[in-house]
């Protein structure tokens, strides 16, 4: 009997982890390994996810990446563009891709590559790749179904993400569109609504037999306590979304939405989620407030939101699970926030026709 093909797994954060788990249950045949690339400030979640994996045990080899990333160093930045602008020139682009992913996992080579999105430098040399190598594409977030930028604005990462998008490599910030997808098969939430259709098949995700739905059950329950109790004695639910997309006044929205929740929810019991690469403490003492585990994807504490009052603060990928369970969803906009927030916000809204449920502050 011969072995499966090789599969690695590039994951960040937990709704990619989340992800992969259910394209683990499509693909038994493949022998998986992973590669957890950094996630936000710290390494909390990179750990989280490396503990759940080896729990899980179905993962041969599980890499964690010390690629350069939006968080590193501007030095480290330029140093790796003008490497990548070398390579370009030369024209030996691709030999740099398979250098920079085998950099990654002790030289080993794979058949198969599963991605979710095209911001990170290993994520873009897959896909550099995808004439020769077997590439799955799942869900980046809603940041799939809005338009992206046509040219940079005078910033220096702005500038930055344009030329290296150019040149093929990948899309830092996800300002501007890769172009090189149409060899790699995409999955999707909403197939029909997806922004780019440059891919060679586009699939839907979450949707799978019976037996394969219920060893994604299985292996969710396996790694994540759902904090029943928390939930049931909550009244109302905070997602908190991350305060690194460019915020500058970050003070002021946290203030307006301390004053906000503080005049309408005084009294009531307040579960707060943080996304994973929120770092604020919420020290709101005039609020009634606990804490949900942040590592744990909203997704699947899904089904006990029903009869709670949602608050969210912008428009993630969250939402699409909760529109179909819960009712009572509030969308807070800070109206001081203008240009790419704005647009972000609104652009989503638009596409999901909630505006019926944006609180403007």
């Amino acid at each position: 009997m011969s072995l499966g093909k090789e599969a690695l797994a590039v994951v960040a954060g937990p709704y990619r982890y989340y992800q992969v788990l259910w394209l683990y249950t499509q693909f038994p045949e493949y022998r998986w390994s992973i590669l957890l690339l950094p996630y936000g400030k710290g390494n909390e979640s990179v750990s989280d996810l490396c503990n759940k994996s080896k729990s899980l045990g179905i993962f041969e080899k599980i890499y964690i990446s010390d690629m350069i990333g939006q968080d590193s160093s501007k030095v480290k930045q330029i140093l790796i563009i003008l490497r990548m602008m070398l390579y370009y020139i030369v024209g030996k682009k691709r030999i740099l891709m398979k250098q920079l992913i085998l950099s990654q996992t002790e030289k080993k080579e794979f058949d198969v590559f599963f991605i979710g999105c095209e911001y990170s430098i290993i994520e873009g040399a897959v896909m550099g790749l995808a004439d020769e190598k077997e590439v799955y594409v799942f869900e980046e977030g809603l940041g799939d179904y809005i338009s992206k930028k046509k040219f940079p604005r005078f910033s220096f990462d702005e500038i930055m993400s344009y030329l290296v998008t150019r040149m093929g490599y990948f899309s830092p910030y996800t300002y501007f569109e890769l172009e090189n997808t149409s060899l790699c098969i995409k999955y999707a939430s909403l197939p029909k609504l997806l922004r780019k259709r440059s891919y060679r098949e586009i699939r839907p995700l979450f949707v799978g037999d019976l037996a394969s739905t219920l060893k994604y059950k299985a292996l969710l329950n396996s790694i994540y306590e759902i904090p029943k109790e928390q939930l049931k004695n909550s009244e109302i639910v905070l997602f908190t979304a991350p305060w690194d997309w460019g915020i500058e006044d970050k003070k002021y929205c946290l203030d307006k939405m301390r004053q906000w929740l503080t005049t309408r929810y005084r009294g009531k019991h307040i579960a707060i989620k943080k996304h994973p690469r929120d770092q604020e403490k919420y020290e709101w003492n005039t609020l009634k407030i606990s804490f949900l585990p942040s590592q744990i994807p909203a997704e699947i504490m899904a089904e006990y939101l029903t009869n709670k009052e949602i608050v969210m603060m912008g428009v993630s990928t969250t939402i699409l699970s909760l529109l179909t369970k819960a009712e009572n969803i509030k969308i807070i906009q800070f109206d001081n926030l203008h240009g790419e927030y704005e647009r972000n916000i609104e652009e989503k809204v638009i596409l999901l026709n909630i505006e019926d449920k944006v609180v403007h502050l």
